[in-house]
């Protein structure tokens, strides 16, 4: 077996590892026959909205993504909105079998139909994941506002010291140093060396088109745009956290409103980063802990709320991705192709 898929292969163990001692902690304490009753009492019209807004959240996520492509130096015209949607879902869909790779694979099947060069598409994913990280950032911020004090002690107690620990415990300060060491010595060999000739005819040419990706925003003349559509995308998100929460018949006993599914939805995407399947269960363990120690609900409906939306993404993410593959005639080997595909300027072509 090759070393990569070898290393493939440990990821995926590990990533399910850890999915299993995230379950174990988030059903341990609740109720397995409550959860099935509450599936069964679920009002499922509400599934028609949810699934509306989700598929319109992406396509505003492929319409800002579009407005970065649009002044790649390679971009002849406006990339196809319909591709960009296309790839947009492919990725999700990979990302809740492989965690992370999703985002490879979503550059190359548009690099690819839209002939554009790989790595500056991706350098626009890039940069894209910056904008929601920053937005990310100041939503966690106006959530813990949001908070009573007793839920910010409570936020601060369980969530970020233990998070902060971690962080800069002796061993992720080893990791740490050791990468920057290693970038180092990478930076040397490859500038001080004879192999510096090597870089300026083969990386030199990758690294300038993914930066031209990554300053994708900032050469943008719709600027507005990017930041009304980022707004939008996670107002749909925090939407499609408060409809399950009514699904679910969970806001009105507990009086959750809106804000409150907004400041859920923000700490579960702290789940979502935790590289397992599509953040699976990490995301039902920092939900549930979320709604059982901020707003008081029962551990059952919890998990309930947050089995529900984790698996309802999945399903819809698996349909949407795979009838885009079908539609565009992509095959998989061309998947695999675009995830290992990255250290080339173009796209894999056609098989």
């Amino acid at each position: 077996m090759q070393r990569a898929s070898l290393r493939r292969l440990a990821i995926w163990i590990a990533s399910l590892a850890l999915a299993g001692l995230l379950i174990y902690l988030t059903l341990r304490r609740t109720n397995l026959v409550e959860i099935g009753e509450a599936f069964r009492q679920a009002n499922y019209w509400w599934c028609v909205p949810m699934v509306l807004i989700t598929l319109f959240s992406h396509v505003v996520r492929a319409w800002r993504w579009q407005a970065m492509l649009e002044v790649l130096p390679e971009a002849q015209r406006r990339p196809s909105l319909l591709t960009a949607f296309g790839s947009v879902m492919i990725g999700f869909m990979v990302n809740y079998l492989l965690p992370r790779v999703g985002e490879f694979v979503r550059a190359g099947n548009l690099a690819r139909r839209e002939k554009l060069p790989y790595s500056g598409v991706l350098g626009t994913i890039v940069t894209e994941r910056a904008i929601d990280l920053g937005t990310f950032a100041i939503g966690a911020a106006l959530s813990a506002f949001a908070l009573t004090g007793a839920q910010r002690a409570g936020l601060r107690e369980n969530m970020l010291r233990p998070a902060i620990e971690r962080v800069v415990s002796i061993p992720s300060l080893g990791l740490l140093a050791a990468a920057l060491l290693g970038a180092a010595v990478v930076w040397w060999i490859l500038t001080r060396t004879p192999l510096k000739r090597t870089l300026s005819r083969f990386i030199a040419p990758l690294w300038s088109s993914f930066l031209g990706g990554v300053g994708a925003a900032y050469r943008s003349p719709r600027k507005w745009m990017l930041v009304l559509s980022t707004v939008g995308i996670w107002l749909l998100y925090g939407l499609m956290a408060y409809l399950p929460l009514v699904m679910f018949d969970i806001a009105g006993p507990y009086d959750l409103g809106p804000v409150d599914a907004m400041v859920i939805m923000f700490i579960g995407v702290l789940g979502v980063i935790v590289p397992s399947p599509g953040g699976a269960v990490s995301f039902h363990y920092v939900t549930v802990l979320a709604l059982t120690l901020f707003y008081g609900v029962s551990a059952s409906a919890a998990a309930t709320y947050a089995v529900f939306v984790h698996g309802a993404q999945l399903m819809l993410y698996l349909a949407t991705g795979l009838l885009v593959i079908t539609l565009e005639d992509t095959k998989l080997a061309q998947l695999r192709a675009y995830a290992r595909n990255t250290g080339t300027n173009s796209a894999p072509t056609d098989r």
